[in-house]
């Protein structure tokens, strides 16, 4: 007998309204981006925001960047506090994969943009890299609270995963990548029926195993998403012409 149940992180608004909410939104801190950077007589390439011919490559990377640690993290979790299932809950429709996808990557993109654009790479040569990355990171995490995250999600979740963004942002010299592990993150999520919305699958689990999946899972995508930090850490820069970054 297996019991279902959700593991992963606190609901958002509806596929619908997400995409209006994050198609505005990301035009609005686009432009205020533009703003700042006229009035500091500073250019987009500086924050990543140029695209080049391997955008949608370095996009689509992030993306099975994404679906990789969610991978991990799902299995090793089944290893450790499992075995758990994924049911076969629904059958999206063309439709609706379009719809989360579409809304997933925009909300990514206001997010990298609001965090990993100018915050990021305006604290960088103040405070150094490290420090930068962990105040960004803190304060994505500390902006979901307004969303009725819980303090829980936010710090075992949200600021690791705020973390791995930024330091793929740096190493990547450009947004793409983030953008698309961002959303392929949420994705994945979605698909295990961990979001506002049916996905594709249902967690389920022995009923005895319930408390401790749902007490340590989060502590085991925490853990996963850290070693994933490291990797990219560890990643050599990817080189441009006077070392300026590009999307």
């Amino acid at each position: 007998m297996y019991h279902e149940i959700r593991i992963g992180i606190a609901c958002k608004p509806k596929r619908d309204a997400d995409f209006v909410w994050g198609g505005l939104s990301s035009i609005a801190v686009y432009i205020a981006t533009l703003f700042l950077l006229a009035k500091e007589q500073r250019s987009r390439r500086e924050l990543g925001l140029e695209p080049d011919g391997h955008s949608a490559v370095r996009l689509l990377l992030g993306a099975l960047i994404g679906v990789a640690v969610s991978a991990l993290s799902i299995a090793i979790t089944s290893l450790l506090l499992g075995p758990i299932r994924l049911v076969p809950s629904t059958s999206p429709d063309a439709a609706t994969w379009l719809a989360v996808i579409a809304s997933f990557l925009v909300l990514s993109c206001m997010e990298e943009l609001g965090f990993r654009a100018y915050p990021l790479r305006t604290l960088m040569p103040v405070i150094g890299v490290w420090p930068a990355q962990l105040i960004v990171a803190v304060l994505f995490g500390l902006s979901h609270l307004v969303f009725g995250w819980s303090w829980q999600n936010v710090v075992l979740g949200v600021i690791p995963s705020g973390l791995l963004f930024g330091i793929m942002a740096v190493r990547s010299n450009g947004l793409a990548m983030p953008i698309g592990l961002h959303a392929a993150l949420n994705i994945v999520y979605w698909m295990i029926g961990a979001k506002d919305s049916p996905g594709v699958w249902t967690v389920s689990v022995d009923p005895e195993r319930t408390a401790r999946l749902t007490s340590f899972a989060p502590l085991v995508g925490t853990v996963v998403t850290l070693l994933a930090c490291v990797v990219v850490a560890r990643w050599p820069p990817r080189r441009q012409e006077q070392n300026e970054p590009t999307l």
